[in-house]
């Protein structure tokens, strides 16, 4: 094994400032290490990706990764190109596109609040798709309650994972993405695995475990259990970009290894 993690200095694509990246070497449990069946230099992999956080706007490795290829994308889009998400956010065309962010993109979430077409949700247990409890509104990927043809970017961020069909939710983001709209996505993929497996399945809103139980954070977390591990067939590295175009999605995905510039 190689020498182990330790904090980084470098300037942020989020904040735009100079900045302290702080490993943390405990967000992957002993839990998911063994139900992940992973090694030791592989957990550290995994969380350095969640975890090198800004000392300034606190975004992880993975959210400061989303957050470039979003700058990256308007860039392809627009012709313009910004130094940081803070720089992207003041500008007017930027400001003009419609962007769902289903389930908070960690500490971007932040910065895209004051986008003012920004539509925010989160899924929330004991509450209808479409419903607002406590400011938040409500939303099932696997049957959103937005229109057709209704916007121009969705983010998602390790979320995929936890939803119990994630092929519904596919066909969903499609369905409410605009002609040449972006799903720009994070998704847990484990080097180790070469197809995706289903960890468990809900039959008639009952969860039929075909796997150990597994979860991603607070271990036995409902909110946290994970219904996929996605392989090495998707071939994005965890990051991609899908655009819809009529009625067929590209998926033009983009990984970011440990010697990316984004930081």
């Amino acid at each position: 094994m190689g020498q182990p993690q330790t904090d980084e200095t470098c300037q942020c694509v989020v904040c735009g400032r100079e900045a302290v990246f702080h490993f943390d070497p405990t967000i992957i449990t002993p839990q998911l290490k063994e139900a992940w069946g992973i090694s030791d230099r592989l957990a550290e992999a995994f969380n350095r990706k969640e975890s090198m956080f800004c000392s300034n706007c606190g975004c992880s490795l993975r959210i400061r990764r989303l957050a470039a290829v979003l700058m990256q994308t308007f860039s392809e889009i627009s012709g313009l190109s910004c130094k940081s998400f803070a720089e992207l956010l003041e500008n007017k065309e930027f400001r003009d596109l419609k962007i769902a962010e289903i389930n908070a993109c960690g500490a971007l979430h932040s910065y895209l609040k004051d986008h003012p077409n920004l539509h925010y949700s989160e899924w929330l247990p004991h509450t209808e798709p479409g419903e607002v409890y406590a400011g938040v509104r409500c939303e099932d990927l696997q049957c959103l309650t937005y229109s057709n043809n209704f916007f121009d970017i969705i983010l998602t961020s390790e979320t995929l994972e936890h939803v119990p069909d994630p092929g519904k939710a596919w066909q969903e983001i499609f369905r409410t993405l605009k002609d040449g709209g972006y799903h720009i996505f994070t998704i847990p993929v484990l080097p180790s695995q070469p197809t995706t497996v289903k960890r468990a399945n809900l039959v008639d809103g009952k969860r039929d475990n075909l796997l150990a139980a597994a979860y991603h954070g607070a271990w036995g977390s409902e909110n946290m259990f994970v219904y996929t591990d996605f392989g090495m067939e998707q071939k994005s590295a965890g990051l991609g970009v899908w655009r819809r175009l009529r009625e067929s999605i590209i998926g033009a995905h983009r990984g970011f290894g440990s010697g990316s510039r984004y930081r």
